[in-house]
């Protein structure tokens, strides 16, 4: 009675965060960062950043200063909402099978009510489409319908994966494209979508493929199947097409194989396998790959950036569960 009533209440803070999995949501200003400056060094001007500020008058460069950091404040605004609403409304979609077989949630444990999560999720959710959308209409003077196209593409998958992951064995490309639209929306509201930004996003949505896949049996510490590792390791190949010739890239690249070997030599070569645990470690890794992404290009100061939110993963799921 006590838990039926605590649900109906306000959510706890933690049971917010718990539901959000805000642990991994570094992850995806990451994939943001990544996006958008792989897009952006595709282009020999540049649709929103092409002023020279050298040589603009003090009052006009810090106007577009200002302007850049609100574009960029509410991208990653809207992306970040879309994100939680969709981790969100995993917990509502999958409520009474976690009852059976997760029972460590929220919902299951009774900290919050469905509705509540039902609620929360969906006005996330809704909110980070009108974001995205108003801001490419902003800064759009032509194709207005294209922005808002694709913020509902990318929570259209969203929502397929979470009412079809427990029932049809192609959902984890549906969470690949997940990524892929974050990929895809960043670079369209804050630089342009080029083949390059196709490539790196191709990469990231095959790596989620791969780790959606080896999560499928998380439940009962079971791998769903091992051919899945070959999908965490494509990205490595699928990036060379862009930073063979880069001597960073390719020492990046050994740096991501090795901690992804790691993580299978911790987690899978023993006597008892700790699926969860491997998870954890894909789901860090993705700032790692986004690190990857920029190597390719040569970029190495912002490859670092990302090389340190890595670093900060792990600790963060200490404190919040990731999956």
């Amino acid at each position: 009675m006590a838990q039926s009533a605590l649900g109906m209440g306000s959510m706890k803070i933690h049971t917010w965060l718990t539901l959000g999995r805000v642990s991994n949501l570094p992850s995806v200003w990451t994939n943001i960062l990544a996006a958008v400056l792989v897009a952006q060094s595709a282009l020999s001007v540049e649709k929103h950043t092409s002023t020279d500020l050298a040589t603009t008058p003090f009052s006009t460069a810090g106007a577009l200063t200002i302007e850049l950091v609100l574009m960029w404040t509410v991208a990653v605004l809207a992306l970040s909402l879309m994100y939680l609403g969709g981790m969100f409304l995993n917990d509502a979609f999958d409520a009474d099978w976690d009852r059976q077989h997760k029972v460590q949630r929220p919902i299951a444990l009774g900290q919050v009510a469905s509705f509540q999560v039902w609620l929360h999720g969906g006005g996330m959710l809704c909110l980070g489409i009108v974001l995205a959308g108003g801001l490419y209409q902003s800064v759009s003077g032509h194709q207005l319908a294209f922005g808002w196209l694709s913020a509902l593409a990318l929570a259209g998958f969203i929502l397929s994966y979470n009412y079809l992951h427990k029932r049809f064995v192609l959902a984890p490309v549906l969470m690949g494209m997940c990524r892929f639209g974050v990929y895809f929306v960043a670079a369209l509201l804050l630089a342009q979508i080029t083949t390059e930004l196709l490539i790196v996003a191709t990469g990231m949505c095959a790596y989620i493929c791969g780790v959606t896949y080896s999560a499928k049996n998380e439940h009962i510490n079971a791998m769903a199947g091992a051919w899945s590792l070959i999908l965490l390791f494509s990205p490595v190949f699928l990036l060379a097409i862009l930073g063979y010739s880069h001597p960073f890239f390719w020492l990046y690249a050994l740096a991501f194989s090795v901690y992804l070997l790691r993580n299978i030599r911790r987690h899978l070569l023993l006597p008892k396998r700790n699926i969860g645990g491997f998870i954890g470690g894909l789901l860090a890794g993705i700032p790692l790959l986004d690190g990857l992404a920029l190597a390719s290009i040569n970029l190495i100061v912002p490859s670092l950036l990302c090389c340190a939110v890595f670093l900060l993963m792990p600790r963060l799921q200490q404190w919040i569960s990731a999956t």
